[in-house]
């Protein structure tokens, strides 16, 4: 139901949002004073923060270029807002939501720097490239552990990928045509 309170919001309410959430300097003293620093709800938390702006604007350009006169239809056919919804708008929005997800999702997987802010040196908290990171410093180069670390830490991003292949394609190609 966000997305419907998407298709309502302005533009300066949107760039609002988007400035609100991409200060990531504060984002650390706000995890700091709620004692999240160190824990993996933190960097949950934080990643969603940072993840927010992008998804926000992206969907609202989407939301925008939707005909209204498709729910107006619903409406007259006796669907309520609820069935309008899952039914007519969500269907739709499949392209964008399936590029937004990819996106953040990837992004959050390869975030290094907000991990390390985040979480620091709590192992239990680590994820796999935070762990791989600490193998190296200035006097050692731990890489019989490192490789097959690099290597698991890029199978789940490589499995991701081949399964929304298709749907990426998908929101690509219903991005570019026009009419």
């Amino acid at each position: 139901m966000v997305l419907v309170v998407f298709s309502n919001l302005n533009d300066s309410i949107v760039l609002y949002i988007c400035k609100l959430h991409t200060k990531a300097d504060t984002s650390f003293y706000k995890t700091a004073n709620a004692n999240l620093t160190g824990t993996r709800m933190g960097q949950i938390l934080v990643s969603i923060g940072l993840c927010m702006p992008l998804a926000v604007y992206m969907i609202h350009g989407f939301v925008k270029n939707v005909p209204l006169e498709l729910e107006e239809c619903a409406c007259i056919d006796g669907a309520s807002k609820v069935r309008t919804y899952f039914s007519i708008v969500l269907p739709l929005l499949k392209p964008i939501l399936t590029t937004v997800v990819v996106l953040d999702t990837l992004a959050t997987w390869n975030d290094i720097i907000t991990n390390q802010l985040i979480v620091g040196g709590n192992a239990r908290a680590m994820n796999i490239q935070n762990s791989l990171y600490m193998q190296f410093s200035a006097q050692t180069a731990d890489w019989e552990h490192a490789l097959p670390g690099i290597v698991m830490s890029m199978i789940p991003s490589l499995i991701f990928f081949v399964v929304m292949q298709k749907h990426i394609v998908g929101g690509i190609t219903a991005g570019a045509v026009k009419g």
